[in-house]
């Protein structure tokens, strides 16, 4: 029984991690976006943040949204 717990507490764990790694996918790409292009300056940094914003502004929110109903089905569905 006690096995049981741990080894459902782990898979949600798991599951966690991973829904959240998704969740923020853009987030991550925004910062190796910024990492390879290095801006200097004003407009440099104004025109990355502003592509960021465009594209992955919006993936960024329904990933968000979708992260969150998928932790709340893995933490208080008793079906998972």
């Amino acid at each position: 029984m006690k096995n049981s717990r741990l080894a459902l507490f782990m898979m949600r764990v798991f599951f966690s991690v991973v829904g959240i790694g998704f969740g923020f996918f853009p987030t991550g790409l925004y910062f190796l976006a910024r990492y390879a292009f290095s801006p200097e300056g004003f407009w440099q940094n104004l025109f990355l943040a502003g592509g960021a914003l465009f594209f992955l502004g919006f993936l960024q929110l329904i990933l968000v949204i979708l992260m969150l109903v998928w932790l709340y089905h893995v933490w208080f569905d008793p079906d998972f």
